[in-house]
């Protein structure tokens, strides 16, 4: 999805009330998304740990929530970071009345580790062991790994066949 499609869309999504209410989100403009989004890129002074990884997840689509569609995607995600990426630890930053997603995170063991009563949200954070590495491989159970071009290569053929 082309970058120009994709802000529109979320756009879209960022107009749903319950969407802002289980983001702890305020609603923007499409103007003022531009502007945020490109303010971070061009954001020299991210001060980044490359081994704690924020990981966020939103199903946007009301009809696809409460479908494991949000855990199987987080699991891919932490799967990718510590494999690919050497992450040693997720932390989530969650609205305290986002229940499904406390719910879920916590479901993955991540603990509470700060709470914040001006921006009313919760902090869970879990640490790769080797242990909750494994636990997490058995949940996901059989996943392949391929690049984009691997990917793509194998669609076409199939469309060709």
């Amino acid at each position: 999805m082309s970058p120009l499609v994709f802000s529109y869309r979320y756009h879209g999504w960022m107009q749903d009330l319950d969407l802002l209410r289980l983001t702890a989100s305020e609603p923007l403009s499409l103007t003022e998304e531009y502007k945020l989004q490109q303010a971070w890129c061009d954001d020299e002074d991210k001060l980044d740990d490359p081994s704690l990884a924020e990981i966020e997840v939103m199903i946007a689509e009301a009809g696809n929530r409460g479908r494991g569609f949000g855990k199987e995607a987080t699991a891919i995600m932490m799967h990718f970071g510590m494999r690919t990426l050497g992450i040693k630890t997720f932390q989530a930053k969650i609205g305290v009345g986002n229940h499904p997603s406390l719910y879920m995170f916590r479901n993955f063991a991540f603990e509470e580790v700060a709470r914040s009563e001006v921006f009313q949200e919760v902090i869970l954070q879990r640490t790769v062991t080797s242990e909750w590495q494994s636990w997490l491989q058995t949940t996901l159970g059989s996943i392949t790994e391929e690049s984009y071009t691997e990917s793509q290569a194998r669609r076409t053929a199939r469309v060709m066949l």
